[in-house]
């Protein structure tokens, strides 16, 4: 028995990392130079709804085969090592990560995409002072406007820095800016926070 449970809690583990492993190291590189933003949304989405099931078994896997192993083959915490104590802490905490991630940004991923609001992303993104009433999701209008303050404040003091946040929030359209001093670049950043009040 201790063999089996041994057997099914690592293969749990391995679903769990190695499908996250797979998609940040192998998929997302892929996807981010082979995809446009819209289409990466509904790529993420349809992987999510596939893995994120097998996450909740592998969860409930490893919580039942690891707690059996330690009450129910070792008597309790207490006659374990240490290992199995900083194991059973980076579990939980892994767990609550998932927690938060399935039930907050998934949720809002797969709200967008099935509302068709990652479709606009791209206008939304070429355009970040288009009017908000008229726009689909206020809070995402808010956000981008908020990111294009800070990224238009560092284009003109930071140029190289700006290309790679501008690239990374609206794919790398209008990049440039030429150097100029700390306080014009505070300035220009008050000033666009400025903007976000009216």
């Amino acid at each position: 028995m201790m063999g089996f449970a041994m057997l099914l809690h690592v293969v749990a583990v391995v679903i769990w990392v190695g499908g996250m492993f797979f998609a940040y190291v192998i998929l997302r590189p892929v996807a981010a130079s082979q995809l446009e933003p819209p289409a990466r949304l509904t790529l993420w989405s349809g992987v999510f709804a596939g893995f994120f099931p097998w996450v909740w078994s592998a969860i409930v896997a490893i919580l039942a085969t690891g707690l059996w192993m330690i009450f129910g083959w070792y008597r309790g915490m207490a006659h374990v090592g240490l290992y199995v104590h900083v194991m059973l802490a980076l579990g939980i905490l892994m767990m609550l990560i998932f927690f938060h991630v399935y039930f907050a940004p998934y949720a809002r991923l797969r709200r967008s995409v099935g509302t068709g609001l990652a479709g606009r992303w791209q206008e939304s993104c070429a355009n970040p002072y288009a009017g908000r009433d008229q726009h689909p999701d206020r809070t995402a209008y808010d956000r981008n406007r908020c990111r294009w303050a800070l990224v238009r404040g560092l284009r003109d003091c930071l140029p190289g820095a700006a290309q790679g946040i501008h690239s990374r929030i609206c794919g790398g359209r209008g990049a440039g800016g030429s150097w100029h001093c700390v306080m014009e670049f505070s300035s220009r950043t008050r000033q666009s926070h400025d903007q976000l009040l009216l």
